[in-house]
């Protein structure tokens, strides 16, 4: 690596980033990806907001190619407390909130939504889903942005409600410590009532056992 021309891009891959956040593909991290580009000095900005933010517990490092922030757990286990923390960063710093463990690999791809996973939750499809068809009606408003900003938060307050109330996994180590209900089920419609009744089957669930 030293001796050979490599390419910016497997440089960054092989030497900068296990380097600098001790991140490889295969732990968890989640990337705020800005569309379509930010100045070099604003994504360096939102790097040293995001770690004083987090007290350096997670590592951030600022992908200029591709306009990204990566912030890194360093684990392979998706914890209740990195993800508030990951939805934290994205409401102050903006951008779109990518949650993978392929951060830097050529399997990392972002569809345009504000917030993915990639572990599929139908409360939290469902809530995103309810977030761009409300934008979708409101686009051709007058007041447009000044919605939208009340829009972000409603996603933002919403999706942390849910993701504090989630379950702790006991037991073996897993993909992440929390449970997730499984994309399939049917849903109303509506966040809020979708949230509750995963909640009720799950203390259903728990009497019966």
């Amino acid at each position: 690596m030293k001796k050979l021309p490599v390419c910016e891009t497997c440089y960054f891959e092989v030497i900068v980033a296990p380097r600098c956040i001790r991140y490889m593909d295969g732990l968890w991290a989640h990337v705020l990806t800005y569309y379509p580009v930010v100045p070099i000095d604003l994504l360096k900005t939102l790097r040293d907001t995001a770690e004083k933010i987090t007290g350096g517990r997670f590592p951030a490092l600022t992908d200029y190619m591709t306009s990204r922030l990566i912030i890194s757990t360093g684990s392979k286990l998706l914890s209740q407390v990195y993800l508030r923390t990951a939805l934290d960063l994205w409401y102050v710093l903006g951008g779109n909130l990518v949650l993978t463990t392929t951060a830097l690999g050529a399997a990392f791809t972002w569809s345009g939504l504000p917030i993915e996973m990639d572990i599929t939750d139908v409360i939290v499809e469902e809530i995103i889903t309810e977030y761009m068809e409300i934008l979708r009606k409101a686009k051709k408003r007058p007041s447009y942005l000044s919605f939208t900003a009340n829009m972000r938060y409603w996603l933002y307050k919403t999706l942390r409600d849910y993701v504090s109330k989630l379950e702790p996994k006991r037991g073996a180590l897993r993909t992440t410590d929390v449970r997730f209900s499984r994309s399939g089920l049917k849903t109303s419609g509506y966040a809020t009532v979708d949230t509750y009744s995963f909640i009720l089957k799950q203390l259903q669930k728990g009497v019966r056992s």
